[in-house]
């Protein structure tokens, strides 16, 4: 008796066993959830790719746009050039006034500390003031006046110069604006007759 019932437990148990295993071993290529997540590619949307708008401009148009970009770029060059070189050579001046004697009295060191910080102030304030004003006003002439001429520097030379000449740092150094200006009508010069390419 105890045979036969270990002869059916043990065919029992390897049926089970057998069972088991095709459940362990079907077919899994073939998914039946719901619930799986579509992914999609990211060339099927819009979300990378670039937004270019094309947008057409009339030939006045962008003539009209060119010219404004290059008035643009003239002052700001011309507002660059002039406080460079107009600071530079007020410093310059600043600091050889401080160290001038005047009624051939000794200069010493603890005098030329003294006067330094206003001498300075007032050569950088009249010379950089008046090169920057002067440059802004020749180049805003061109290209209001469409015209690349003499006048264009004689009028900015006097708007410049008028708002300093009441200073007295000015006045005693006015030979050193006029040189400046004169070494830019010369620049200017070139640049008119075709020898120099820097023209505005």
């Amino acid at each position: 008796m105890s045979d036969w019932r270990s002869v059916r437990n043990r065919q029992h148990k390897g049926a089970k066993e057998e069972e088991e295993n095709q459940f362990v071993f079907e077919d899994t290529s073939v998914d039946d959830d719901d619930d799986d997540v579509e992914v999609v590619k990211a060339e099927s949307t819009e979300v990378d790719k670039p937004k270019t708008k094309e947008v057409s401009i009339s030939p006045e148009r962008k003539e009209e746009l060119e010219k404004k970009a290059k008035r643009i770029a003239g002052m700001k060059r011309a507002l660059r050039f002039g406080a460079s070189a107009g600071c530079m050579l007020g410093g310059m001046l600043g600091v050889y006034d401080s160290t001038r004697s005047e009624g051939g009295a000794k200069v010493t060191m603890t005098t030329i500390m003294k006067r330094m910080p206003k001498s300075l102030a007032f050569g950088l304030l009249s010379m950089g003031g008046f090169f920057t004003l002067y440059q802004v006003t020749k180049t805003g002439l061109m290209y209001y006046r469409q015209s690349f001429d003499y006048y264009n520097h004689f009028a900015a030379f006097a708007i410049g110069a008028l708002p300093f000449m009441k200073m007295p740092f000015m006045r005693h150094y006015f030979f050193y604006p006029i040189l400046l200006v004169g070494f830019d009508v010369f620049g200017d010069y070139r640049s008119m007759h075709g020898q120099d390419k820097t023209a505005f």
